[in-house]
């Protein structure tokens, strides 16, 4: 592209401005303008005082590889995606995931992804685990032969912060930090192990969902649809003995919370995931 014009569009696209004598050399961001001499922006974020934990110089929450940011806009718009059950593994999964105004989503996946212990298996380490994509995520869910269906819930940037502060939190104080899939996926070991019938995939989406729209998370609660889908007669027996008797009394298991999805009907649109991302 042998034009003045189309030679000002360098890094990312970006429009590179040489004003004043080409003493200026920053490039136009949009909503903020970066400096490539020193690494840094020329002026602050004008979305900070939605986010005063940030600092109003930072760029992607401080992780360029996981978050991008084209127009300088926050995060907008919340999805619950609940996983079926698949050969081997009867219960489902459910994650949340953050999704902007041009399509760029980090999901929160949080399940037993190290040590176990129980007779069923039901306590182990809280793994929480961050994808930069839901592509990414629904890689990993379908090579388990899993469905997944993805609720999407109409949010406001300021609401959807609240979701990322949340799990920010939780991260801060983890322990156990890994690189998973390089670009694609971390894992952080939290303060509160996983339990099944307590504190697990579908009871801390919706703690993150609670953080955006407290009151969709409050009918997603309701227990009437606490049914135990997705558990045997032995483990549903045990939450009874030896468990939280949670059956009846909140909503934990991915399918139940489905149910109440559906029933309630608070989304805006909903999809199928399978072999893969569909439009």
């Amino acid at each position: 592209m042998g034009n003045s014009v189309a030679q000002r569009y360098k890094f990312g696209g970006k429009e590179y401005d040489e004003s004043f004598g080409g003493t200026l050399n920053t490039y136009d961001f949009g909503a903020r303008n970066y400096d490539p001499a020193i690494g840094r922006w020329m002026n602050v974020d004008p979305l900070a005082e939605k986010m005063p934990s940030w600092s109003p110089y930072s760029y992607g929450f401080n992780n360029p590889v996981r978050f991008t940011d084209p127009d300088g806009r926050a995060p907008e718009d919340v999805i619950i995606l609940i996983g079926g059950s698949y050969k081997g593994h009867p219960y489902g999964h459910v994650a949340i995931a953050i999704i902007d105004a041009n399509g760029n989503t980090v999901v929160y996946d949080f399940g037993r992804y190290r040590a176990t212990s129980g007779i069923f298996n039901e306590t182990g380490d809280g793994v929480l685990r961050v994808h930069s994509s839901l592509e990414s995520y629904i890689e990993g869910e379908n090579a388990t032969g899993r469905t997944t269906s993805g609720y999407r819930f109409k949010s406001t940037p300021e609401e959807d912060m609240k979701v990322v502060e949340y799990f920010k939190g939780l991260i801060e104080k983890s322990t156990d930090r890994k690189t998973e899939v390089e670009g694609k996926r971390w894992s952080f070991k939290l303060e509160d192990d996983y339990h099944a019938t307590g504190n697990n995939c579908t009871t801390l989406s919706l703690c993150g969902l609670d953080e955006a729209l407290p009151g969709v998370a409050k009918d997603l609660k309701d227990p009437k649809e606490s049914k135990g889908r997705g558990l045997g007669w032995k483990e549903k027996l045990a939450d009874k003995t030896i468990g939280n008797n949670s059956i009846g009394n909140k909503i934990f298991m991915p399918a139940d919370l489905k149910k109440n999805i559906d029933t309630k009907n608070k989304h805006i649109d909903s999809k199928q995931y399978s072999n893969k991302i569909k439009e």
